[in-house]
C-alpha cells in the first residue's frame, strides 16, 4: 500500500479550453473564427497581451462583438491559476464591468450571450443564456461540450448522446488524450465513482459512455460543474454527502456510499494535497480510502493487463500524469527482483520528464 503525500507535487492538473484563443499575430487576423487552445500552454503575460490586443479593436469599434467575446476569455483565462479556474473577488468585478459594457454595445448577439454563460458557473440563469447563443449558432463547435454538461445535468439523456456525437465528428480530442482516459477507466474497478475535473478528462468520458457503452457501471461526477445547484443535488445523491448547504471541493471527501470513489489525476493538487495520506493510486486514477489499502495489486495489473500505451510518449500536456504511477510501479518491480520491467520503465520516466521539464521533480523519486 502506498498513499499519495510525496508524490502530490508530481501531479499535473490539465484542462483544455474550447474557449479559448490566442492574441491574433496582427489585427488583420483579428475577425478569425475562436479556436481550441489549451489553457496550460500559456501564460499569464501571455494572455495579457492578448487583452491588450483585443481591448484595442473593442476601443477601435465598440459594436465589435467578436473582438467584446476575446477580450472577455483573454481576461478570464489570465485570471486562472495552474492548477484552479477560482477566479478573484477582484478580478470577477473586472469581468462584470466588460459584461455591462457589452450590454450597452453588443446586447443581444451570440457573444453577449456566450459570454453570460462563460460568466456564470453553469447555473441554471447561465445555462439559460447557452441556449440563446446555441438557437443563434446551432452547431457551434465551441458549444456542444457546454451542451453535454447540460443534458448531462438535466437528465436528457437522448440529446446529450446527439451532443456526444457532435462532438466525436469534430476531432477535439487527439488519439493520446483518448487513450489517456481509456486507461483513466481503466484505473477504476466496476460501479466506482470517478471525480474529475473539467474538460479533457471528462468529455471523452462521457463519449465513450455514451457512444461506446464502454464503463457505463462508472458515475462521472466534474469538479467544473458543481456550480449548479441541481447538479450539487445529484453529487449529494450519487456520494452520500448530508453535510453542509452545498457541495465544494473538499466536501467531496465525505462520501458516505458504499461504491468506491476515486480522484482523478487531473484534480486540483489545492484540492488532494489535504487527503493525500487517503488517496492511493490504482494507475489515472486514485482511490479514496480513510484507511490504509493494498493498491499497488491493482496498480500492476491495470498496467500490464489494461493499459493501452501506444501514444504515452506522444507530447500531450495530459501525458505528464503517467509519471506518478509509472514512478510506483517501478519501485514496486524493483522490490519484487524485477529488474529488467524497473530499467525499462525508469528509462521511459526520463523520457516524459525531460520531454515536460520535469527533470528536477522526478529525479529524486528514480535514483
Amino acid at each position: 500500500m502506498k498513499a499519495l503525500t510525496i508524490f502530490i507535487g508530481l501531479i499535473t492538473c490539465v484542462q483544455m479550453a474550447m474557449h479559448g484563443q490566442a492574441a491574433p499575430a496582427s489585427m488583420e487576423q483579428s475577425v478569425r473564427s475562436v479556436e481550441s487552445i489549451d489553457i496550460t500552454q500559456r501564460s499569464k503575460t501571455d494572455y495579457k497581451a492578448s487583452a491588450v490586443q483585443w481591448k484595442t479593436l473593442v476601443d477601435a469599434d465598440m459594436s465589435n462583438a467578436n473582438a467584446w467575446l476575446n477580450y472577455y476569455k483573454a481576461l478570464r483565462f489570465e485570471s486562472y491559476t495552474e492548477h484552479s479556474r477560482k477566479i478573484s473577488k477582484e478580478k470577477q468585478q473586472k469581468l462584470d464591468q466588460v459584461i455591462a459594457s457589452m450590454s450597452a454595445n453588443v446586447s443581444g448577439s451570440f457573444e453577449f450571450e456566450y459570454v453570460n454563460y462563460l460568466n456564470g458557473n453553469k447555473s441554471d440563469v447561465a445555462f439559460e443564456h447557452l441556449k440563446k447563443a446555441w438557437s443563434m449558432r446551432p452547431g457551434d463547435r465551441e458549444l456542444i461540450d457546454d451542451m453535454i454538461a447540460l443534458t448531462a445535468i438535466e437528465n436528457n439523456t437522448g440529446e446529450m448522446k446527439q451532443y456526444c456525437q457532435l462532438l466525436s465528428s469534430a476531432d477535439v480530442y487527439n488519439a493520446a488524450e483518448v487513450e489517456y482516459n481509456r486507461n483513466v477507466f481503466n484505473s477504476i474497478e466496476a460501479n466506482g465513482i470517478l471525480i474529475t475535473n473539467g474538460n479533457v478528462d471528462t468529455y471523452p468520458l462521457l463519449m465513450m459512455q455514451q457512444l461506446q457503452n464502454f464503463r457505463n457501471d462508472v458515475t462521472v461526477i466534474c469538479i467544473e460543474w458543481l456550480g449548479n445547484e441541481k447538479y450539487q443535488e445529484k453529487v449529494r445523491s450519487w456520494l452520500g454527502i448530508t453535510s453542509g448547504k452545498s457541495v465544494t471541493e473538499d466536501k467531496l471527501f465525505n462520501h458516505q456510499t458504499s461504491r468506491p470513489v476515486y480522484f482523478s489525476l487531473t484534480v486540483s493538487p489545492e484540492i488532494l494535497k489535504a487527503k493525500s495520506g487517503e488517496l492511493f493510486c490504482t494507475g489515472l486514477a486514485m482511490k479514496h480510502s480513510a484507511v490504509a489499502i493494498e493498491n499497488i495489486p491493482s496498480l500492476v495489473y491495470n498496467w500490464e493487463s489494461l493499459f493501452a500505451k501506444n501514444n504515452i510518449h506522444q507530447a500531450e500536456s495530459i501525458n505528464r500524469n503517467y509519471l506518478m504511477p509509472m514512478i510506483l510501479l517501478m519501485d514496486q518491480y524493483k522490490l519484487t527482483g524485477q529488474t529488467q520491467k524497473a530499467e525499462d520503465l525508469k528509462q521511459q520516466i526520463i523520457q516524459i520528464s525531460n520531454r515536460f521539464a520535469l527533470t528536477e521533480a522526478t529525479k529524486k523519486h528514480i535514483d
